[in-house]
């Protein structure tokens, strides 16, 4: 609806709009496959280590018996840098989604209506329809913030799919 007035008003700016929109939720989705990655391997080095832990609580008896402190240590400090090195890379891509998100809405704001405000002084359009258009714009930041939302769950639901499915496809060891 928001759209349709805006094309009626003014259609440059209408289009700048319409044709705008898609384009920074489509920036933002540019960073969806690097992050599915990112936190992929975060996933499987936080599996790793929680995997060692249990191991050591399960046999940390045996552990002391022979010996293998140390041995445990060492793993479990060089898997624990591991999740931390993944966590870092995951953070980095993490913050460029939060930075655009933020962002990204503010900057397609000024956009329009820094070109509304050229198409107000050649007379193209009102001051109070240049009002509008910024009610308007400001108003469509939330399906920005929707969509970029949606990416970010999407990448952790995805992520956490594709381990879920690697776990329900081991066979069992035993049949019933």
């Amino acid at each position: 609806v928001i759209a349709v007035i805006m094309v009626r008003v003014s259609l440059p700016l209408g289009l700048l709009v319409l044709i705008g929109l898609p384009l920074v939720i489509a920036l933002m989705s540019v960073l969806i496959k690097p992050l599915q990655a990112k936190q992929a391997v975060a996933r499987e080095e936080q599996g790793t280590l929680t995997t060692i832990s249990t191991d050591a609580v399960a046999g940390l008896r045996v552990l002391r018996g022979i010996g293998g402190e140390d041995v445990y240590n060492a793993n479990y400090e060089a898997q624990s840098a591991k999740v931390r090195d993944a966590g870092i890379t995951v953070a980095s891509s993490s913050a460029m989604l939060a930075m655009l998100r933020s962002s990204m809405p503010l900057v397609f704001t000024a956009l329009v209506v820094g070109y509304g405000s050229v198409l107000t002084f050649e007379g193209r359009i009102t001051v109070g329809e240049l009002v509008a258009f910024f009610g308007y714009t400001t108003f469509l930041r939330n399906p920005i913030n929707v969509a970029s939302n949606a990416i970010q769950q999407y990448t952790r639901a995805w992520v956490g799919v594709k381990k879920m499915t690697r776990v329900l496809a081991v066979d069992p060891l035993v049949d019933d």
